[in-house]
């Protein structure tokens, strides 16, 4: 859990700044119609939004490139060409890092169901 909360302050040095500043990204159909509220959160959690954001560009683009939300987006490389090679790895492993522990949340709730007893 310490990981990830390192993880996540790695992310939000460059990733907010890229969004917010560097780059048109937030002028998408994604953050106009969707989540316009992200550039007014603090840059910690706005961060897990525009990493949630580059993950679905780079790993979900199969199953979102048909979605409404990417209406204006033709390829990915139009958001993935902002951000180097290791910062992308960083988000993918922010990423997996809270995959893994939301698993382990949910398995321990399965074990608390069934014993109850022993948690």
């Amino acid at each position: 859990m310490i990981y990830c909360i390192y993880i996540s302050i790695r992310v939000e040095r460059f990733i907010v700044k890229r969004y917010e500043q560097e780059t048109d990204l937030l002028n998408t159909a994604f953050f106009i119609n969707h989540v316009p509220f992200a550039r007014y959160l603090p840059d910690f959690f706005s961060s897990e939004i525009y990493a949630g954001h580059l993950t679905m560009c780079r790993w979900g683009w199969p199953y979102f490139r048909r979605k409404k939300v990417f209406k204006d987006i033709d390829d990915p490389e139009v958001i993935t060409r902002h951000f180097t090679h290791s910062e992308v790895s960083l988000v993918k492993k922010h990423g997996i890092s809270f995959l893994i522990i939301f698993m382990h949340a949910i398995a321990y709730y399965i074990f608390k169901l069934i014993w109850p007893d022993v948690f």
